[in-house]
């Protein structure tokens, strides 16, 4: 019994250690726009040009984590963490000495293939080792850390930057990132749990590694992974969407809150109801949820319609970033996850980048974002009939061949 308190104690210390290396990548991730305007302004760079580094950034992630289940059976998960922390701490710092853009680019670069190491995915596989009850649960919580350290950020570190400058923020960025990481850095105890599963279930598990992926059933993941993180891409235009339909800025700013709330909201729903009613029967809800919000965006007469389509798009940004991992889980079993997580980021990666872009393009070329919001909303439906042929192929036994 005081062994099971123990590795109880033990498991919600290691949520609360993800919580803040979360908080530390995704949440530190989202002040980044706040740079732009003051970078761009004092460096005489173009906007367009600076934000270039983003889709460098992409492809050297989405290559590095493609190697990510080899680098895994060769290093210990805190090693690495360590590594990737130390490094994209000294990145920031660097930052605040760059005086143009190929130095961005270059410390980016660096920046992105050392943060691969301490990303989502290293996250999901700690908590995934721990948490084999109430998954869902766990996983919502650290995720909903990363829109809650943005949010305490971003009007802190806009402060800095306001009163000493952008060089003195990316200083400040360096300082939180070392700091938020440090007790998972620290922590004395094995990060992945020692003992996840019992015989059955580890002789299960050893089975499945030895099959290989249906192809026809993995094309169809691709395809559901591609439309979730394509409907993502459109939180960093709701303030411009706004702008563009004639409402105010302070419309556009609320909505993107109620973008984030929604996120926050949808990812404890998609978490805590999953564990009690089944991954598939909550998230063929969240997932659903977009189809509402990109119709409302299009019919939106009042600013009471654009907050409401801000809150309800929130649900693609907790599809993209809780529900695709939970359903994967799901379908593929605890064992294959991070191999499948990591092969399928050439895919999302890519696709979140280049929707974005698109409905930036639309506005230029259209003067407003009817035509993305119409292509949105196919994918929504596309999203939710592959994840429909999904979870129906899974009953078939059609996710592995021998």
């Amino acid at each position: 019994m005081f062994k099971g308190r123990i590795k109880i104690k033990e498991k919600w210390m290691i949520l609360i250690c993800c919580c803040l290396l979360i908080g530390a990548t995704t949440g530190v991730a989202n002040v980044a726009g706040l740079f732009y305007n003051p970078v761009c302004s004092d460096l005489g760079i173009l906007r367009g040009t600076f934000n270039l580094q983003s889709l460098i950034g992409t492809a050297v992630t989405t290559v590095t984590l493609m190697m990510m289940p080899k680098v895994l059976q060769r290093f210990s998960i805190k090693r690495l963490i360590t590594f990737a922390v130390i490094c994209v701490s000294i990145c920031y710092f660097l930052d605040s000495f760059n005086n143009g853009v190929a130095g961005f680019f270059i410390v980016n670069m660096i920046r992105c293939f050392c943060g691969s190491f301490h990303n989502n995915l290293i996250t999901f596989l700690i908590i995934n080792s721990w948490f084999t009850e109430n998954n869902g649960m766990a996983t919502s919580i650290m995720m909903c850390c990363s829109g809650a350290a943005g949010a305490v950020l971003s009007p802190v570190v806009s402060k800095v930057i306001t009163n000493f400058g952008w060089r003195n923020g990316y200083r400040m960025v360096a300082a939180v990132v070392l700091f938020f990481c440090l007790p998972i850095m620290l922590y004395r105890r094995n990060l992945i749990a020692a003992e996840t599963a019992d015989k059955k279930d580890a002789r299960q598990e050893e089975e499945t590694l030895q099959l290989r992926r249906e192809p026809t059933t993995y094309v169809i993941l691709i395809i559901f992974l591609i439309t979730c993180y394509s409907l993502a891409s459109f939180m960093s235009h709701v303030a411009g969407y706004c702008e563009a339909e004639g409402f105010s800025a302070q419309v556009g700013a609320t909505a993107l809150s109620c973008n984030l709330a929604g996120n926050m909201l949808f990812k404890l729903l998609a978490g805590f109801l999953g564990d009690r009613y089944g991954v598939r029967r909550v998230n063929m809800v969240v997932l659903s949820v977009p189809i509402f919000a990109f119709l409302l965006f299009l019919f939106a007469q009042n600013e009471m319609s654009v907050y409401l389509a801000g809150l309800f798009s929130g649900a693609a940004n907790a599809g993209a970033g809780l529900s695709a991992n939970l359903i994967i889980r799901d379908i593929y079993g605890n064992a294959r996850f991070g191999e499948i997580r990591a092969a399928t980021t050439l895919f999302t990666q890519p696709a979140f980048a280049v929707f974005t872009a698109l409905s930036g393009y639309t506005y230029d070329f259209t003067g407003n974002y009817d035509l993305i919001l119409i292509v949105f909303v196919v994918f929504a439906v596309i999203q939710i009939i592959s994840l429909e042929i999904l979870y129906k192929r899974k009953e078939k036994d059609l996710v592995y061949v021998n």
